[in-house]
């Protein structure tokens, strides 16, 4: 994460709609509050950033994206300078590597008179792990939220300087094939994963692996059988056009990496198209896919991924339906 020079008021109005892992948002009514938990919650933003690579702490924009502002001043200093008083002291170790901006006003502001939009700066901290110094909690980015980190979490932010340290993430699913399978449909999708390097070592050598599936009716993925790296066991075949290099992954870099899944749906035949898009989404209805990204030092942590939201279904109907037009009632 690079930290701004300055910030203006249209940087503000460009950034995206939703909160990301680099950064957050909070509306002028927090400084309503009272003072111990405008600093309890500023703290917690803080720590989470300093241990997910860094990030940029909106202050005085509401989650709806309209400005409020915060007050421009407290007591003789301006909001600014009480802030860069207080940030330091808001972790243990205490935080270093910050910067405190008051956004720069359009001639046309929407910022409100006697109130500013300040924005915080977070480096990637080398001292990570840091605490919150108000509920002695250790925080990091999540999903764009700011999470408890587990003791797992934090053993690799330890680590960081003498090993890589992986992040896996999901960045969408794509139809690759549909085929007649057994009295069924077998699909091959595409899943995208974003692999990041949150270490401050290059990582030569890694590698995905899928560790289980846990569906809410035991034994189902049991039954149908499912492909992930092993398309030799099945009478589809898939090619991924090549020979694959290992990419190493830079510190603070990322990049995206695309691996197959396969697996049959079953459904009546015969009828409308939409019994195989039920068929697909019952298939993904509280399933959780358990992926690894290991290391040469480390197994790496099991990360829970959902992908039944991300399955794109209408899609994959629709190549069924072409791949196989006697299945259905057109």
């Amino acid at each position: 994460m690079v930290k701004h020079e300055s910030w203006s008021e249209q940087d503000i109005l460009d950034l995206p709609p939703e909160e990301s892992d680099d950064f957050d948002r909070k509306g002028g009514r927090l400084f309503d509050e009272v003072e111990d938990k405008v600093l309890t919650t500023i703290a917690k933003a803080l720590s989470a950033f300093a241990n997910s690579g860094g990030g940029s702490l909106v202050l005085g924009v509401k989650d709806d994206r309209s400005i409020d502002g915060i007050p421009a001043m407290k007591g003789r200093a301006t909001i600014a300078d009480w802030l860069e008083q207080k940030v330091p002291h808001l972790l243990d170790y205490p935080l270093a590597d910050f910067r405190v901006h008051t956004v720069l006003r359009r001639e046309q502001s929407q910022i409100p008179i006697g109130r500013e939009i300040i924005v915080i700066d977070v480096g990637d901290s080398a001292a990570a792990p840091h605490q919150s110094a108000r509920d002695h909690l250790y925080y990091h980015r999540q999903g764009g939220r700011s999470v408890p980190a587990k003791h797992f979490y934090l053993d690799l932010l330890r680590q960081r300087l003498t090993h890589p340290v992986l992040t896996l993430g999901m960045h969408g699913i794509q139809t690759h094939a549909a085929q007649e399978l057994n009295g069924g449909i077998y699909f091959i999708v595409n899943l995208t994963f974003v692999v990041r390097n949150v270490g401050r070592i290059a990582a030569h050598e890694w590698a995905i692996s899928l560790r289980n599936v846990e569906h809410p009716t035991d034994g189902f993925f049991d039954r149908h059988r499912l492909m992930f790296e092993y398309e030799h066991e099945f009478q589809i075949p898939y090619s991924s056009g090549g020979i694959e290099l290992r990419q190493p992954i830079l510190p603070g870099r990322g990049l995206r990496q695309t691996r197959p899944l396969g697996f049959p749906v079953f459904f009546p035949v015969g009828g409308p198209i939409s019994n195989i898009t039920e068929a697909i989404e019952e298939r993904f209805k509280g399933t959780m896919f358990q992926f690894q990204l290991a290391t040469e030092f480390s197994a790496g942590e099991i990360s829970p991924l959902g992908l039944g939201q991300l399955m794109p279904v209408q899609e994959m109907a629709l190549m069924a339906c072409k791949m196989a037009p006697h299945y259905f009632s057109l």
